[in-house]
């Protein structure tokens, strides 16, 4: 009926084709019927209403709608939440384990290394000559600021700086890191130029309070400092650290800058027999072999083309590995870094067990138990105050 009516009316006014007419009037019926199909739907579907103002009991219309208040609605919330946590009501033992980005061993593994990142058991140390510091102090900087192995690095030890009095502390300052240098006294070596040695220490392994030099030496065979270091954390097995860096130059007596070496490490192991012991520096023609046979040397690659004269001993066998580094700037020598190989002995030690036999008084009142679990070992002490109320032989007791 709406499809004659629509097509005579259109065909009175004489506004189309009659084909274009007909396809128009199908359009305009379909619309309207998916309208009325649509409002139909709509006035049936079931709606939940959350009103401010009901009341506290739920009502049923005559049609299929629950309406609920809010005070009902939050009822719904199981008791223990919070204000601003909702906690939830599944028992442990039916919860599922939390496996998110933390899980894994690769991710314990990696928690592990970056807590123990600055705490190595004896210092990680960086060596080596550089040939003049004040015109690679900006190369140093982006070192430490970009290279990891220089940013963690606990020491780093360099010799023939070329410093003096006239070069101010801040022109030689690494971020995170204090220092202590040692120039060349012209009075003393008898020399103007060359020389000189800086220990930077790292200040996330040492505070810069517990840093204490020991001695400085300065005459025509070697140059030394000895600096003593309590970091953050030592294996127990150690007192404190001890760092001594040396310079030997090259026309210097062997005999004598090896007496001066020997009498300073007898004086400091005097003070501090407990104490780790590292010597460091650039030995050219003198070694200490036979100087300090207690001492071990552990750069075993070329630090200046094909000799091998940057050394470093310490009082602790197996304790370093070596791997030579590029040089710094334009130097001569290469860097040295030296990896920590040590194990302190709480964890070399085996683990003790103990093994303890249990007792127990039968039908013995007023008894007390009490429990005692140490590492790898367990035992129930049980005893009756009526026992020891008689006297009963020492069997019963489990001690």
């Amino acid at each position: 009926m709406f499809l004659f009516l629509h097509y005579f009316r259109c065909r009175r006014e004489r506004a189309v084709h009659p084909v274009a007419l007909v396809v128009t009037s199908l359009f305009v019926f379909l619309t309207t019927f998916l309208k009325l199909l649509f409002n139909y739907f709509s006035a049936c579907k079931p709606d939940m209403l959350y009103p401010m103002d009901m009341d506290t009991t739920p009502q049923e219309s005559s049609s299929t709608r629950r309406i609920y208040s809010r005070n009902q609605l939050l009822a719904v919330r199981t008791k223990g939440t919070t204000d601003n946590a909702y906690v939830n009501s599944i028992p442990k033992e039916l919860r599922r384990p939390y496996r998110g980005c933390r899980a894994g061993a690769k991710v314990k593994a990696r928690v592990l290394a970056k807590r123990w990142k600055y705490k190595p058991s004896i210092p990680l140390c960086v060596i080596g000559n550089v040939n003049s510091l004040t015109n690679k102090t900006d190369e140093l900087e982006s070192l430490v600021r970009n290279v990891k192995l220089y940013r963690e690095c606990s020491l780093m030890v360099l010799t023939e700086t070329w410093l003096n009095n006239n070069t101010l502390d801040a022109n030689i300052e690494l971020p995170g890191f204090s220092h202590v240098r040692a120039d060349r006294d012209r009075s003393l070596s008898g020399k103007s130029k060359g020389g000189g040695l800086v220990l930077y220490i790292n200040n996330r392994w040492c505070n810069p309070g517990n840093v204490t030099v020991k001695d400085i030496i300065c005459c025509p065979d070697v140059e030394l400092v000895a600096v003593s270091l309590r970091p953050y954390y030592l294996p127990r097995e150690f007192t404190n650290a001890i760092i001594v860096c040396v310079y030997i130059q090259r026309r210097a007596k062997a005999e004598n800058a090896c007496d001066v070496i020997h009498s300073t490490i007898a004086r400091l192991q005097a003070q501090h027999p407990d104490a780790f012991i590292a010597i460091s520096g650039d030995f050219n023609h003198v070694t200490l072999d036979s100087t300090l046979p207690a001492f071990y040397q552990f750069v075993n690659c070329p630090t200046r083309q094909s000799r091998t004269i940057d050394l470093l001993y310490a009082n602790i066998k197996d304790a370093y590995t070596a791997t030579a580094l590029p040089p710094l700037g334009k130097s001569d020598h290469n860097l040295v870094s030296l990896q920590p190989l040590y194990t302190p002995r709480v964890r070399r030690e085996p683990i003790t067990t103990h093994t303890f036999r249990m007792y127990s008084l039968p039908n013995s009142s007023g008894c007390f138990n009490i429990l005692w679990s140490p590492a790898s070992s367990s035992m129930r002490w049980c005893a009756g105050e009526e026992a020891l109320r008689r006297g009963m032989p020492g069997d019963w007791i489990g001690w």
